[in-house]
């Protein structure tokens, strides 16, 4: 199957890249990239997006917590969220936050991964929302990549049922 067939699979409208790079020192980063189109309005999915705990309502994970609150809001700046879904773990640190159209992301612990950075971008299309989701990292082990752009995939797909739901 295609990548663009799997991401047909997640949402009509969406479609998915992956990319592997490799730098003169030897470590391979890879990107992956995916899209969709939500039809809610931008103000729903920055809603749905922003709420850090409230991921496991349309995440696989079964909770999401805060370790650390952000600055100036919990959700912001410097909040590490906390997501597991047993026995995976995951902390990941909030970077930047451009309400309401953009949040980045840097993983702390849980994957075989280095430099493992994402960002969230969403733009206003007639009422719709376009959601761009990328991601960069290092993989430390083969498959990696592989299961990352799942996991995202995922994320995506919930991210637009869950903005579509509330927005009706």
């Amino acid at each position: 199957m295609k990548i663009n067939d799997v991401a047909k699979s997640l949402h009509p409208t969406a479609h998915m890249g992956c990319s592997l790079h490799q730098f003169a020192e030897g470590a391979a980063v890879a990107e992956v990239r995916i899209y969709a189109r939500a039809a809610a309005p931008l103000e729903t999915v920055w809603s749905v997006l922003a709420d850090q705990t409230g991921m496991a309502a349309w995440t696989p994970a079964r909770m999401v917590t805060l370790e650390r609150e952000g600055d100036p809001s919990a959700r912001g700046i410097g909040a590490i969220r906390v997501i597991s879904r047993p026995p995976f773990t995951v902390r990941e640190q909030i970077t930047d936050v451009d309400e309401p159209t953009r949040l980045a992301y840097r993983l702390l612990s849980g994957l075989p991964a280095r430099d493992y950075r994402g960002e969230t971008v969403l733009s206003s299309v007639d009422g719709a929302t376009d959601i761009a989701w990328a991601v960069t990292l290092a993989p430390r082990l083969p498959g990696v990549t592989f299961v990352v752009r799942h996991v995202i995939g995922a994320l995506v797909k919930g991210l637009v049922a869950e903005s579509e739901h509330r927005a009706r």
